[in-house]
């Protein structure tokens, strides 16, 4: 077998400088590994069938390449004898086939926690916290499943994969968080199979689970319009504060709202980077919105207060206060209100879009970088749906 794996190409993908192509080995075993021989011809100097120079200086050039391909299949042999062969991943393999004086490869392997620690972070050092988080929840869920202190790559098969996902569904996981924890584990395999770590890829063959239409979490006009008008104590006020400029701002998300400062209004708008993304935001602030920021920015004093907006107990307080009939009542209850109520005053599905800061396509990502986005028609639809939602106004 290993004779047969390991050939001799020509590789005409790409010419030198002097219009000849390099001569390699292949390697075979699904490692998709090419060794250089130092050899190089022309097109009409090779013989694809034979696997063999042709014409001038051929005998030599043979001599040299069958002596090559002896060393490097002679080392397979070694290699395979010792129970090294398939313990190897593709760096270490080609270092031991390039240098047939080490015993064994000085490059470490990266381990999978390892990788997957490392990808993470590299998240979170573009401000992309969120998406940092769901990588490790993503890793914590692989430990409950597996003990990952010694697993390999080449472990993670596409049984591992269905065996990984009977293990989420028995865990009471829903499939769009399964599909979530399945998509940060592609992306991690994907670099593993880059940097050569893994000869193969197992969701090659994997299909993921069928995702679950998300329920949709808008008020109806009149549960926002009890909300409006909800009194009490001043912690039910502040609850409702909160969730109404939240609701003003486009419904601006928890880790953001308590991150704003007097400093980030500049001219009468708000600007800001969006944690989940890193994208930069610019809200024209409305007077219902400048009339709420005073109590954010009396909450922010309290060392409290960055618990309580992140588990949303002040919200919880609105269920009973406002009327509310919603039980898992969230900060994105007003991100998904205010476009519900845009839909409904048929504000353009584009401007809802761009309000909401949607990607819209390669081709307008492109274009955005050249020309400033114009917020004027966010800014008229943000007027319009605090008008209906506070007021009634169509």
């Amino acid at each position: 077998p290993l004779m047969a794996n390991t050939n001799l190409k020509a590789d005409f993908r790409r010419a030198t400088k002097d219009g000849t192509y390099p001569v390699k080995i292949s390697v075979g075993y699904g490692t998709g590994m090419y060794l250089s021989t130092g050899i190089h011809v022309l097109p009409e100097e090779w013989d694809e069938h034979a696997t063999m120079c042709i014409g001038k200086q051929a005998r030599q050039k043979n001599a040299a390449l069958q002596a090559i391909i002896a060393r490097v299949r002679t080392r397979l042999f070694e290699l395979l004898e010792r129970g090294m062969l398939y313990r190897l991943n593709n760096s270490q393999l080609r270092e031991m086939l390039e240098n047939l004086e080490l015993e064994s490869p000085s490059n470490k392997s990266v381990g999978f926690v390892e990788l997957f620690e490392r990808v993470a972070e590299s998240k979170k050092k573009k401000n992309t916290t969120s998406t940092f988080e769901s990588y490790m929840q993503a890793l914590s869920s692989l430990h409950r499943f597996r003990d990952l202190k010694h697993l390999q790559f080449e472990d993670v098969t596409t049984n591992w994969l269905r065996e990984y996902v009977l293990f989420l569904q028995s865990d009471g996981v829903c499939a769009n968080t399964q599909r979530t924890y399945l998509c940060k584990l592609r992306h991690v395999i994907n670099i593993a199979y880059d940097e050569e770590l893994i000869k193969t890829d197992p969701f090659r063959r994997f299909r993921f689970p069928r995702a679950e239409e998300t329920r949709k979490r808008a008020l109806p006009i009149e549960s926002f319009k009890r909300l409006f008008a909800a009194d009490g104590r001043k912690t039910d006020k502040t609850a409702r504060d909160l969730f109404l400029l939240s609701f003003c701002l486009i419904g601006i998300n928890p880790r953001d709202l308590y991150n704003i400062k007097p400093a980030d209004i500049v001219g009468g708008r708000l600007q800001y980077k969006r944690a989940k993304t890193g994208r930069l935001y610019s809200i024209r602030v409305e007077p219902e919105a400048a009339d709420l920021l005073p109590v954010l920015f009396e909450l922010q004093k309290k060392r409290s207060f960055r618990t309580m907006v992140q588990h949303g107990e002040y919200l919880k307080r609105l269920q009973d206060t406002a009327g509310i009939i919603e039980p898992d009542l969230t900060w994105y209850w007003a991100r998904h209100s205010w476009a519900t109520y845009a839909a409904e005053l048929d504000i353009p599905e584009d401007t809802i879009s761009r309000a909401l800061g949607h990607s819209r396509g390669t081709g307008a990502a492109v274009t955005a970088t050249y020309i400033k986005a114009n917020n004027a028609k966010v800014d008229e639809a943000n007027r319009r749906v605090i008008d209906f939602a506070f007021y009634g106004r169509r």
